[in-house]
């Protein structure tokens, strides 16, 4: 079997982050505007920066609550992790390739379970505060 292949498409962080995250000002509220592209393709799976930002949000959310509605202290959480989290983006499509490879499985019932310990019991809910969705 071929060596499993990564293709990181990883710019410099100024020139990176200056057109993905910034911030349109105005009067009353700002909002992050994001420049979606693709940041790294790991086995034929693409990893966008909308893919980076929802798995920051759902940490931003779980370890500072009281952040998650800023969107200047997630713009600056952005900035400051978003490389270690598309690493982490990476690392886990390389696990799931290895999983699959080694044809490891996970019943559902593990599934529910691992979801009810991050989620709690009404999972929806739960994905609705930090604005993640249901996919």
């Amino acid at each position: 079997m071929a060596p499993m292949k990564i293709k990181f498409c990883f710019q410099l962080l100024f020139v990176m982050l200056l057109p993905i995250l910034s911030f349109a000002h105005e009067e009353k509220q700002s909002e992050i505007l994001v420049n979606n592209r693709i940041l790294a393709s790991v086995n034929g799976k693409n990893i966008s920066v909308v893919d980076v930002m929802k798995k920051m949000d759902v940490y931003i959310a779980r370890a500072y609550p009281e952040y998650a509605d800023s969107n200047v202290h997630r713009h600056q959480f952005f900035i400051q992790n978003w490389r270690q989290t598309l690493d982490q983006l990476i690392d886990n499509e390389l696990i799931m390739a290895d999983a699959e490879k080694l044809e490891i499985k996970i019943t559902d019932a593990e599934i529910r379970e691992n979801n009810h310990e991050r989620f709690g019991t009404n999972v929806m809910a739960s994905l609705d505060t930090p604005c993640i969705y249901f996919e």
